[in-house]
């Protein structure tokens, strides 16, 4: 079997805004973006664990994030190539409701043929009319074309800004990504509850038995 080639259309895209592009504040030898279909043989452990993820998540393409400590390679933001119209809005939901139920990344990038939408999987999907909607989430959704440098959107979301963590801080960007809103987040929650329930109702039961009879 020959080795998938990716979409010339979804890397030229990418190359517009900035990744695959030297940036000074990378210091190691890993690729930003990895291409689920067509990853590098000479990848860390973390980064196949990841891409694993990934894949089953339908994701064509992931954006670490790199550190100096034992986290190493954190996947931040997956991106699905829809040039060909495969997606419609149904299925971009879906996507997005289980990659909000992974816990896996807090953005997906959705590239049209005409346009890139940025949806904040921190949110979850709602149901309207007996349909799943993620237009709850969408971030930002920019008309572009690629000869016209992709410029509006550029300024705003670009490799070099998620390298350095200015994306995640934009003040466009306020009202995302901060809410604990995430599946594993809530089953936390209510694991916690549970638990705190417990030692409290355990430690009131042992105080009983232990207080002395007046």
């Amino acid at each position: 079997m020959g080795k998938v080639q990716e979409n010339g259309f979804l890397v030229d895209v990418l190359k517009e805004l900035d990744f695959f592009s030297s940036d000074s504040s990378i210091d190691n030898d890993f690729p930003e973006i990895v291409f689920t279909k067509n990853p590098p043989s000479n990848l860390h452990p973390k980064h196949y664990i990841a891409l694993e993820f990934a894949e089953i998540l339908e994701s064509d393409a992931v954006y670490f994030k790199y550190y100096d400590d034992n986290r190493f390679c954190v996947p931040q933001v997956y991106f699905y190539d829809n040039s060909n119209g495969t997606y419609d809005k149904k299925k971009i939901a879906e996507i997005h409701r289980n990659v909000y139920s992974s816990n896996q990344v807090a953005l997906i990038v959705v590239i049209n043929k005409g346009s890139i939408q940025l949806f904040d999987t921190k949110e979850s999907v709602k149901v309207i009319d007996n349909q799943i909607s993620n237009q709850n989430c969408l971030i930002k959704e920019s008309p572009f074309d690629v000869e016209e440098k992709l410029k509006p959107l550029k300024l705003f979301f670009n490799a070099k800004k998620l390298n350095s963590g200015l994306f995640w801080e934009d003040k466009e960007n306020s009202n995302h990504f901060l809410k604990n809103t995430s599946a594993y987040e809530k089953l936390v929650e209510i694991l916690n509850k549970i638990k705190f329930g417990f030692i409290k109702d355990f430690t009131n039961k042992g105080l009983k038995k232990t207080s002395p009879k007046i």
